[in-house]
């Protein structure tokens, strides 16, 4: 029996061993797989805030040109994305309107 007894207990040992080893590395692999997802979800909310800045910013631009009666501006950036982005720009810096845009941090 005693030898048994060595056997069984060397045997719940290893047992033991590679559970502790296991949940380690489960728990490792858990927190990775959190981080990525928080990453994920980061960056996902940082493009949605980023699209909403970005409809607003163009909203408020449009609105201005409206105002001012430059809707020659508006149809060409519509179509013209990089006379758009220099609008914007111009907008953002207040050299378009005189004023900085409010949306500006």
């Amino acid at each position: 029996m005693f030898g048994g007894q060595i056997v069984y207990t060397y045997a719940d040992e290893l047992l033991d061993q590679g559970r502790a080893e296991g949940m380690k590395l489960g728990r490792e692999e858990g927190r990775e797989e959190g981080r990525e997802e928080g990453r994920e979800e980061g960056r996902e909310e940082g493009r949605e805030e980023g699209r909403e800045e970005g409809q607003q910013l163009l909203s408020d631009l449009v609105k201005y040109l409206m105002d001012n009666n430059r809707f020659d501006d508006i149809k060409r950036l519509v179509d013209d994305s990089e006379y758009r982005d220099k609008l914007v720009k111009e907008y953002k810096a207040g050299t378009l309107c005189g004023e900085v845009y409010e949306g500006q941090e």
